[in-house]
């Protein structure tokens, strides 16, 4: 018996001194080209990102730039309105209470008139004061021409400016509206409480600029 216990216990002991021992596994164990290939990869996705912020700001600045430049080019062309310049706009309307009253004796008389002198824009014409039976008065551009443009309004000036709108407000001025066309025969109502006596000037002025596209002074006033 005791042989016997001695030989299983002789294989037992063989039996585990076949197998093999494993160390404990820890960070240490991993190869060092794993962690360099870890951070190589983490590198590499920072850069990505980088690369995508500073593209989207890119993209962001140039669509700003962009849309500033849009931007200042609709304010320069509301401003200049450049294609005024080829476009020209005619009318053509009838004397003052229509042609059969240009006829009669009793009908409206001229008050005062003159002709167009160019100033900014070469113009030419002539400017007449009509004051019909009822008192009314109304200025008649005939055979008029100037150039065309933006804010374009017809005054009647108490004094001939060349330039800015500073100076024809100090001058005096009486707006009588926009001008209705740069070629044509028009009319424009004065008001009745005008003093033509101080107003001795039919000007043709581009509010938006300030300048005096053409002036015609006016004679003396009929008795």
């Amino acid at each position: 018996m005791c042989c016997l216990w001695l030989g299983k216990k002789s294989t037992s002991l063989k039996l585990n001194a076949s197998i093999p021992s494993f160390p404990t596994s820890n960070q240490q164990d991993f190869p060092d080209h794993l962690d360099r290939d870890a951070s190589r990869d983490r590198e590499a996705i920072h850069v990505k990102i980088r690369e995508i912020i500073r593209e989207g700001f890119s993209i962001s600045k140039r669509n700003i730039i962009i849309g500033v430049g849009v931007v200042a080019l609709a304010i320069a062309w509301y401003a200049f309105r450049p294609e005024l310049l080829f476009i020209n706009k005619t009318v053509s309307e009838e004397f003052p209470g229509g042609a059969a009253m240009a006829s009669i004796e009793k009908g409206p008389m001229v008050v005062t008139k003159g002709d167009f002198k160019g100033l900014a824009h070469e113009t030419k014409g002539s400017a007449s004061i009509y004051q019909r039976p009822d008192g009314k008065r109304i200025l008649r551009l005939t055979e008029f021409e100037t150039s065309n443009g933006p804010d374009v309004h017809v005054y009647l000036t108490a004094a001939n400016v060349d330039k800015g709108n500073d100076a024809i407000k100090e001058a005096g001025f009486i707006d009588l509206g926009s001008m209705k066309g740069n070629k044509g025969d028009q009319n424009y109502d004065i008001p009745a409480d005008a003093d033509l006596n101080k107003y001795k000037n039919i000007t043709i002025w581009c509010a938006r600029f300030g300048v005096n596209f053409a002036t015609a002074p006016l004679a003396s006033l009929k008795s």
